[in-house]
């Protein structure tokens, strides 16, 4: 590689000022791209910085730029005067600046018969492409990608400042940190290794790998690791170039209009499986021995070793489907391969491989087995279970209903101002008296409802209410299959003594009882009891034998049971408040009323919430130290959420 200065961290953008004041142009030729540019805050950042400076700007190419657009850009570049190029964007926006330095330089060597290298600096604004640290340039002419590759592509400076990504959308956040990502493995697996590309390449996937499941709360820590990740990943392809992942992608990009990272993702757990399981018969490069002691590294870091445990990667990413109800032209679509970029890749493809491809690439997008929610999904998810929560205070309000958020939901309001961003389900307390109101109540808002077993609901199995979107499918445990919709789980606070033992007592009958019951709810599956048999699982069988041949048929008298404990917490005193159907021992769930005889509120994702005066105590006697963020590897739900559809109800 030639030589190229970097420069990253949150204070690139200072070296950067001292290498223009060293530079000292007479002009500089600025390509950037359009809303992107002033929404990442560079349009601001460079304007202070470049002030005093002749400065041209030039954003007239689109997302997938076009060969005569580098044309026009170097036509403007020429005209201007100016001997500094900056590219600040995406790959688009770099790879266009790139392209204009390219092709002027050219220009100059017509004329001159020597070659001008005019200075050029990349300012990436995403993490993923890795254009700031690469000598290509992709580009499409007459509808085709073709290439461009000579050191003069390569940029003179690479400014990689952090904050500049912090207004990409969740979306491209994942589409490009994922490219960043296959860059880094492609470029182990490549059959032009060497050991400085896999020393950058480890380097990238030990800041990303772990970094980018993060994407729906990174902190500015976290893009740092993102941005500088996919600066090392850039110089390990700038090496070694991409393999079959990105050979397969660019037709999905061109034709089908997925973004690039997402077009890599669909093909990358095949190719992750296909290319660890190549032998020294099927071996295209030099070493074989070389290559696996490379590919031992590789998966001692990312954890990993099979194609199922790749796409279940990508699968929380939510990237790893092709979208269900598109045609795809198989024929043409293998027919456009990059032969350049597939003559890299360790394992050569033939009609057999690509046959085994295609019918994983549909049999991912038809796949209707339990879906966990993905980090992309969570996104839209989360904005309709606060409409949910939206729809619940307005009924409440409109009823007189008192209740107050509760659980994880009140540490997110006090510590976040909205949800825990790594939490997914939202909790209220209601007092016993609301509470045996909002059961007796039928006159809900239109496409809302409530689910409870008091009320008779069919095999539901919480022993709480919860108010649910009806137009919405959410399956929450699947060995109950209860398509609940969306929801908001309502727990009742009941009257009490104080007195730990006694009720610690009755709460493990309650509980018990509600049990047993919602054990005979459960539906096991074919693949269950096969499993557990082939296994010899004496344990699981007789407890499916259990559920399946005695609770089944003895539910509804357990349920009756319920009923009139649950029932008779209604005639309840003291001083003392408990929620019996939480997860949390009896001593932890205990509270005083005077906690709850003055409300507070708070702001919650653009709502005004209710949490008790007394929240402070309540809080730290449920967790200690609630306002302490818990160590990256604890932020994760523990709940066990399955989406089926947001939008229509499916059963």
């Amino acid at each position: 590689m030639s030589d190229q200065y970097h420069f990253i961290g949150n204070d690139a953008l200072e070296s950067l000022k001292k290498v223009l004041d060293g530079l000292a142009p007479s002009g500089i030729f600025l390509v950037h791209g359009h809303k992107s540019y002033s929404d990442c805050g560079a349009a601001e950042a460079m304007g202070s910085l470049l002030k005093g400076y002749e400065v041209t700007e030039f954003d007239a190419f689109s997302s997938n730029p076009k060969y005569e657009e580098a044309e026009a850009g170097c036509e403007a570049f020429i005209a201007s005067g100016a001997d500094v190029v900056i590219g600040v964007g995406g790959g688009s926006g770099m790879d266009i600046a790139k392209a204009i330095r390219h092709l002027a330089a050219a220009r100059f060597e017509a004329v001159t018969g020597s070659k001008k290298m005019i200075p050029l600096v990349a300012v990436p604004t995403t993490s993923g492409t890795g254009a700031e640290a690469t000598k290509f340039v992709v580009l499409y002419k007459d509808g085709k990608k073709m290439s461009m590759e000579a050191e003069d592509v390569l940029p003179d400076y690479a400014v990689v400042y952090p904050p500049f990504t912090c207004s990409s959308n969740l979306y491209l956040t994942i589409c490009a940190g994922f490219d960043a990502i296959a860059q880094a493995i492609e470029s182990v697996w490549s059959v032009g290794a060497t050991e400085e590309s896999c020393s950058y390449a480890f380097k990238a996937l030990g800041l990303m790998w772990k970094t980018l499941p993060k994407a729906a709360y990174m902190t500015l820590e976290d893009r740092a690791k993102m941005a500088e990740g996919a600066y090392w990943a850039g110089r390990a392809i700038n090496i070694t170039r991409t393999t079959a992942p990105h050979a397969y992608s660019y037709t999905f990009t061109s034709e089908y209009l997925y973004p690039h990272g997402h077009a890599v993702a669909l093909t990358f757990p095949f190719f992750f499986g296909y290319n660890l399981g190549c032998t020294v018969s099927d071996y295209s490069g030099k070493d074989f021995g070389e290559y696996t002691d490379r590919i031992s590294r590789l998966k001692e870091v990312l954890g990993i070793s099979t194609a199922a445990e790749m796409l279940a990667y990508v699968d929380r990413l939510g990237i790893s489907e092709l979208r269900r109800n598109q045609d795809i032209d198989w024929d043409s679509y293998l027919d456009s391969v990059n032969p350049d970029r597939l003559a890299n890749n360790p394992r050569p493809m033939d009609a057999i491989s690509n046959a085994l491809l295609v019918r994983d690439l549909e049999k991912n997008r038809s796949r209707k087995t339990d879906r966990v929610i993905s980090i992309l999904f969570m996104q839209e998810f989360k904005e309709v279970l606060l409409r949910t929560l939206g729809s619940f205070m307005n009924f409440c309000s409109r009823n007189g209903l008192r209740w107050y958020l509760a659980y994880g939901g009140a540490i997110g309001a006090v510590r976040h101002k909205g949800m825990v961003p790594w939490d997914d389900d939202i909790d209220v307390y209601m007092p016993r008296e609301d509470y045996e109101k909002l059961l007796k109540m039928d006159a809900f808002p239109d496409g809302y409802g409530i689910l409870a077993a008091r009320r008779g609901d069919y095999d539901v199995p919480f022993s709480y209410i919860k108010y649910v979107d009806r137009r919405t499918s959410l399956q929450e445990m699947w060995k109950y299959r209860v398509d609940t919709g969306v929801f908001v789980d309502v727990f009742p606070l009941d009257s009490c003594d104080g007195d730990v033992s006694a009720i610690d007592a009755f709460r493990k009958k309650y509980l018990k009882i509600f049990q047993l019951y919602k054990r005979g709810t459960r539906k096991y599956r074919f693949e269950d009891w096969k499993k557990s048999c082939e296994r010899l699982d004496f344990h699981a069988i007789c407890v499916a034998v259990i559920d399946r041949c005695i609770l089944r048929y003895l539910r509804y008298w357990y349920r009756s049971r319920f009923n009139k404990m649950d029932e008779s917490l209604a005639g309840s005193e003291g001083d003392y408040y408990v929620s019996l159907g939480s997860p949390y021992p009896t001593f932890k769930e205990i509270y005083s009323k005077e906690w709850f005889k003055d409300t507070t509120t708070m702001q919650f994702d653009g709502l005004e919430v209710q949490l008790p005066a007394g929240y402070d105590s309540l809080l730290r006697q449920i967790y200690g130290d609630y306002m302490q963020m818990p160590p990256e590897d604890k932020r994760e739900s523990d709940h066990h959420h399955y989406i089926l559809d947001l939008k229509r109800k499916l059963s």
